[in-house]
């Protein structure tokens, strides 16, 4: 899926066992085994947004993450998963290991159509960490912007935001070489603006 940059794209990557209380608070006891095959959404169209709630800077922001807010990404979301679910239980290498759902009570390895993993997504789906996009560059005149094209803070001296957080749009992946190349750009203006001086 994702063969364009105008498609929805889903990762799917498999597991030991991965995960915390969101995810999992029942792992596998007394020699038994379990794996995860997570999917994970890109390209995603839901847009959250981050408020100041006051001028107090020790008061925490109001976030509204929006997650699966827009129809196509619960619809590619949903897809992945019972994609990822087919793999695992009809896929030739684990149709005969796989026993069924983790923990065993839940039921949704028996799901085989997408509309099936719409409450289970909606229930179960975390972020995968990749939150970007919250303290935006962009032009003058673009007054969802909060940083200038050097990473300014718009407003404030002597502060810029050289992160993830900076992007004016979700990549469609991981956002580690992002990261990397924000943070070699940001040196890089650092320099000439101090040479300037």
């Amino acid at each position: 899926m994702g063969l364009t940059s105008s498609q929805p794209n889903i990762e799917i990557w498999n597991t030991e066992l991965y995960g915390g209380p969101k995810q999992y608070d029942d792992f596998p006891v007394d020699h038994k085994h379990a794996f995860a095959m997570c999917t994970l959404l890109f390209n995603q169209h839901s847009r959250g947004n981050v408020k100041l709630a006051s001028a107090d800077p020790l008061q925490n922001p109001i976030v509204d993450h929006k997650y699966l807010d827009d129809p196509l990404d619960m619809l590619v979301m949903s897809e992945g998963c019972r994609f990822a679910n087919e793999i695992a239980m009809k896929g030739s290498a684990t149709k005969d290991v796989i026993k069924g759902s983790w923990p065993p009570d839940l039921t949704h390895h028996t799901y085989t159509e997408r509309e099936e993993w719409e409450s289970h997504v909606r229930k179960h789906a975390t972020t995968c960490y990749h939150a970007s996009g919250t303290c935006a560059m962009g032009a003058p005149d673009d007054k969802n912007a909060v940083l200038d094209s050097r990473l300014r803070v718009r407003g404030v001296q002597n502060l810029r935001v050289a992160d993830v957080s900076s992007v004016p749009k979700v990549n469609n992946g991981h956002t580690q070489m992002v990261a990397y190349g924000i943070g070699e750009g940001a040196a890089q203006i650092i320099k000439e603006d101090a040479m300037a001086k």
